[in-house]
């Protein structure tokens, strides 16, 4: 397995945020800035984590930081299968 963190000591997400967040063209906010992009991005990188049979996880603390941890397997379940039938025969 190869598990990435990507982390920061930001000031998290609101839990309208954290519901939403994956969701396509959800763009949330949590700054007076303004914000550009379509609202993609999140829903995209879900998409493909879940193609691997994974899942992301997060984890925010309002005002402290947000975390992102992403677990994805090194062979696919694909491979996996020729690698077993190859080693019984």
């Amino acid at each position: 397995m190869l598990t990435i963190i990507i982390k920061d000591n930001g000031i998290g997400m609101t839990e309208e945020i954290r519901q939403n967040l994956f969701n396509c063209y959800y763009r949330g906010k949590t700054t007076e800035q303004k914000s550009e992009g379509t609202g993609l991005g999140m829903a995209i990188v879900k998409s493909l984590i879940e193609v691997h049979e994974k899942i992301i996880e997060k984890d925010c603390v309002l005002k402290e930081r947000t975390k992102f941890t992403i677990t994805l397997p090194l062979l696919t379940s694909y491979q996996q299968k020729i690698n077993n039938y190859r080693n019984t025969i």
